[in-house]
């Protein structure tokens, strides 16, 4: 979601959000790993704090009125993207709940395989061709495969981003990329 270009990443509330350096060039969506150079730069680290935390507050009322339905559970999902070369994009899908991320997933695509939904196509149809399950982990067995996105609810993402990010190498421009909803 993030990289030391110095930017914070993101489309995240089943959006996309990413994490990393550039090796190669930059990926095909500005939301997924590697940034983009095209990213905007925050003025300063203040307005970046500022930006960050007003997104932050937009988030935590999403998550309030959502749980407010009688039995309403705090729950979401979210999904991060690395781009890992100019053929293979990985998705990360993480399930939260209640604060916890009980259930994370790492699916590889290939890139020229990914397209919008055929119009008229079942939800039940098989699975295009380009799409690999690599693992899946649920309950205890959450973080325990490496190579993909960690196990981090959307909170401590914003917590991570503040702490490591915009705390860090102040000689770097802070780079803000949010989903248009203003969320990370």
């Amino acid at each position: 979601m993030w990289t030391n270009r110095l930017g914070c990443v993101g489309l995240a509330l089943l959006g996309f959000s990413s994490v990393g350096c550039a090796r190669y060039g930059f990926p095909r969506f500005p939301s997924w790993d590697p940034p983009s150079a095209d990213l905007p730069v925050a003025s300063n680290r203040a307005a970046a704090r500022t930006y960050l935390s007003q997104s932050r507050n937009l988030w935590d009322q999403r998550l309030r009125e959502r749980a407010r339905g009688k039995g309403a559970r705090r729950q979401y999902s979210y999904v991060r993207a690395l781009q890992r070369d100019d053929e293979v994009v990985e998705f990360t899908v993480l399930g939260v709940q209640e604060g916890r991320v009980v259930a994370r997933l790492l699916i590889a695509a290939d890139i020229d395989e990914l397209r919008e939904p055929d119009e008229g196509v079942p939800m039940e149809a098989p699975p295009r061709p380009g799409l690999e399950l690599r693992w899946l982990e649920l309950g205890p067995q959450v973080g325990t495969h490496v190579g993909a996105a960690p196990a981090l609810t959307i909170e401590e993402l914003y917590t991570t981003c503040e702490r490591d990010v915009l705390r860090a190498k102040p000689e770097l421009d802070a780079q803000l990329f949010f989903h248009p909803d203003g969320t990370l």
